[in-house]
């Protein structure tokens, strides 16, 4: 076996300095940080690799890496989770991951190196992580765990990364750690534990150290193969709608009922799972200065924001006024078309680890089930917008009445959506105008200050959605 040379935690905290800034689920981009240091660092079991069918050992090494990022003028650091593997050669397939060189060796993101993740796949499966300092917890009650064969990486990165192993289990790394448990192991715990419909099963977690307390690692969970996203799906079916000018009424409205009773189950389920309440006036009152909170960092950031910032407190002021006890409980909390899949016995919402900018506390706090349905009501606008952006693109084929058609298609799916909702909840969420209406203009707001940091094209979309629902206070989608 070829011994691999140990890189010291001072030459990784460099080597960080310059990979992390690029990666996709890093949170500091533009801000300026002190050299990352490394604050954890677990060898994960089994250096070498298996047996090569030769009686070679495969030339690797894999380590679990907690690096610490302290953004001058913040206070409180960030903590991301970085599995390293190290080869003395590095095949070609991993080249795009390479992290540095060290020496004659390469090291890289080892969640793409499919030995690699097939060995951490499949130790978290049977619970054999073999390091004190990592924990596997099952999923539920009699939870049968598969045997892990194959690991192929999901492509696109976003806050966390996926490994698909036997195109049976979906094994979801985070990337930005928070000390305490990630909500996405916590919520599918409860509802796997409940026999909950629309949601994968949970299988297992993986807990390890930070900061002097534990953070979700990991999670494995039961992969939905063959299921369609739901923001495909959309834009694909407004496409079609816009390209036959609105004589074709395309076939999501039927899917968005569908969806809308799914969601609904799920929320159900939660409310007998987990504890809820109903919030006192000063909880809205609370609840209305976070928004406002959100509203002014967009006012700085986007002048015509700072414009329509006195309509759209008006809104938040309503919903700090909204008499009667607002019942409450725990949400998905991230809640749009992209968490939602469509299999073959139906809708299933995934991806319960809250929206990643906000602490634990944040996303664990019991809130109105209008956040999740406004989530989703402004993801068909999304969903609309996007393909016009893209239409109105030079070389685009946008026509005179595509913007209204693709309002009508937006306002169908919508209304869709809140009508299967309420069959499934028994009440409408569009009965309470000023909670929705509040969380649509706190959800355009997010998504703004999201894109000019991301996709500052994509800014205009949740822009025109604030300027709207500021022009027009009945910009709710009617029955």
């Amino acid at each position: 076996m070829t011994r691999l040379p140990l890189p010291t935690e001072q030459w990784l905290g460099r080597a960080m300095e310059s990979w992390l800034p690029g990666r996709r689920w890093f949170a500091g981009k533009g801000r300026a940080f002190s050299p990352p240091r490394i604050v954890h660092r677990v060898t994960f079991p089994h250096p070498g690799g298996d047996p090569g069918s030769d009686g070679s050992a495969a030339a690797w090494r894999a380590e679990l890496l907690v690096v610490r990022v302290h953004h001058t003028q913040v206070e409180a650091p960030d903590h991301y989770l970085v599995p390293i593997g190290t080869r003395t050669v590095l095949p070609a397939h991993l080249g795009p991951y390479l992290i540095a060189r060290h020496g004659d060796c390469a090291v890289y993101d080892a969640l793409a190196d499919p030995e690699i993740a097939r060995r951490m796949a499949l130790d978290l499966l049977t619970g054999r992580i073999g390091h004190p300092q990592l924990t596997v917890r099952g999923g539920g009650p009699g939870t049968a765990l598969p045997a892990a064969g194959t690991a192929r990486l999901l492509p696109g990165e976003q806050s966390n990364t996926s490994l698909v192993v036997d195109e049976t289990v979906l094994v979801k790394v985070f990337r930005r750690l928070r000390t305490g448990e990630n909500p996405e192991s916590e919520l599918l715990r409860l509802l796997t534990t409940a026999g909950a419909a629309g949601v994968p099963e949970l299988l297992a977690t993986l807990d390890g150290p930070l900061a002097g307390g534990r953070a979700t690692y990991a999670v494995a969970q039961r992969y939905l193969p063959d299921a369609a996203g739901g923001w495909d799906l959309a834009l694909a079916d407004a496409e079609v709608v816009a390209r036959t000018d609105g004589a074709t009424a395309g076939g999501l409205a039927a899917e968005a009922r569908r969806m809308g009773r799914t969601v609904a189950g799920v929320h159900r389920a939660l409310a007998d799972a987990a504890p809820r309440t109903r919030l006192t006036g000063q909880d809205l009152r609370e609840t209305g200065a976070g928004m406002r909170g959100r509203l002014a960092a967009a006012a700085r950031a986007v002048p015509r924001v700072a414009d329509l910032a006195p309509r759209i407190a008006a809104a938040y002021q309503a919903l700090e006024h909204t008499a009667g006890g607002v019942p409450a409980q725990r949400l998905h909390g991230d809640l749009h078309l992209g968490q939602m899949l469509r299999t073959a016995a139906g809708w299933s919402v995934i991806d319960f680890e809250g929206e990643p900018d906000r602490t634990l506390t944040e996303r664990r706090r019991l809130q109105p089930v209008a956040k999740d349905v406004a989530g989703v009501l402004r993801s068909f606008d999304y969903a609309a917008h996007h393909l016009l952006l893209l239409q109105q693109a030079p070389g685009g084929r946008a026509g005179p009445d595509t913007r209204r058609i693709l309002h009508e298609w937006t306002t169908r799916s919508q209304r869709a959506f809140c009508a299967g909702y309420a069959e499934a909840a028994g009440s409408d969420p569009r009965d309470h105008r000023d909670l929705l209406r509040a969380y649509l203009m706190d959800k355009a707001v997010y998504e703004l200050l999201y894109e000019i940091g991301n996709r500052p094209r994509w800014a205009a979309i949740p822009l025109r959605a604030l300027e709207h629902l500021a022009r027009d206070p009945s910009a709710l989608p009617g029955r």
